[in-house]
């Protein structure tokens, strides 16, 4: 049973009106508001900031939280992977006439301020759609099911039950681009992934490298390069290539179309011609991928309906949908898309 005002008034000894003054900064003494604060946090009260349909015990907000690794570090915007995502939970919040609150919070940020738990606790909505990003401990999970608290991960890196997750399976994505590869008869192959300890980038090599193993190919890691998953990320990994390797004949997987694209930019730099000289893959399947000439290749993953999935996962999780009540698996896989940065 969900923590009440009542209760932490009665933790604290106080009436319920100094305890509601305490925790919306009305006018108390210091001393008494220190010891609501302090009886509100050992309850895991939080102050409910949107307040619920006092009908339906419903706000009609979801949110749609990413976990960044630093503060400093958010590259979340600069490219439209998880605009799409955030456009397709939108749809279908809306037409469940739902609002969706959308933040990028890093992991300090997350723990430091009780991120998971003010939004549990705070009721500031009905259910929560999470991309995790790196391989850290979620031991946020324990909450909300402790608490039957909905949610969807996308993307998890851990074991979870079927109905809360979405998956985009990034290990047959690196498999296929590897299998493309191969078909294409390269022999140079390298590839510029993003950080180790991202999920994506993570299944991504394991899936390229199970590929070529099975297939015989000796692969050198030191052909692979880590940068950030961005422009300038795939741009001045490229640039250490170049001056490293003789790249001619070489085809390169990027693991976003961002960094393919910056790449493809460092190639240019030198003078040479993609794809007669080197041939570059991207991933994900990003508009920036059209916007290059020539076209990436790239795996092109349907972002917008990750988001369409997920959204309609957790509003079978919140108003328990009988359709819903085996829960498939569900599981995106990454497509081929042809462009003219390949031979």
């Amino acid at each position: 049973m969900a923590t009440t005002l009542k209760d932490v008034a009665k933790l604290a000894k106080v009436s319920l009106t100094t305890a509601s003054f305490a925790l919306n900064g009305k006018p108390v003494n210091e001393e008494t508001r220190k010891r609501v604060k302090d009886a509100a946090e050992k309850l895991h009260y939080y102050v409910d900031v949107n307040g619920r349909n006092l009908s339906t015990k419903k706000t009609h907000n979801i949110s749609f939280v990413i976990l960044n690794e630093t503060e400093e570090q958010d590259y979340t915007m600069q490219i439209s992977y998880y605009y799409r995502m955030l456009k397709g939970i939108m749809d279908f919040a809306q037409s469940r006439e739902y609002s969706v609150k959308y933040e990028v919070v890093s992991w300090n940020q997350m723990r430091k301020s009780d991120y998971f738990e003010r939004l549990v606790y705070g009721h500031s909505v009905d259910g929560v759609i999470v991309v995790p990003q790196y391989k850290y401990s979620c031991d946020f999970i324990q909450l909300f099911e402790e608490e039957s608290f909905p949610y969807v991960i996308i993307n998890p890196w851990f074991e979870i039950g079927r109905k809360h997750k979405v998956q985009i399976n990034n290990y047959i994505g690196g498999m296929l681009a590897a299998d493309y590869i191969l078909r294409r008869h390269y022999q140079n192959i390298y590839l510029i992934n993003g950080p180790k300890h991202h999920v994506s980038a993570s299944e991504i090599e394991s899936g390229f490298l199970a590929s070529l193993l099975q297939r015989g190919v000796a692969f050198d890691v030191s052909r692979i390069l880590y940068a950030d998953y961005t422009f300038e990320g795939g741009a001045e990994a490229m640039r250490s290539l170049l001056d490293e390797k003789d790249l001619i004949g070489s085809v390169v997987l990027c693991s976003n179309d961002n960094m393919a694209a910056g790449a493809l930019t460092a190639v240019r730099e030198r003078g040479l011609s993609v794809p007669d000289e080197v041939s570059l893959i991207g991933y994900d399947g990003q508009e920036i991928s059209q916007m290059v000439y020539p076209k990436l290749t790239t795996m092109s993953v349907d972002t917008l309906q990750v988001g369409v999935r997920a959204a309609k996962r957790l509003f079978g999780i919140m108003e328990d949908d009988p359709e819903q009540k085996f829960f498939r698996e569900i599981i995106i896989i990454p497509e081929l898309m042809e462009g003219g940065s390949t031979k």
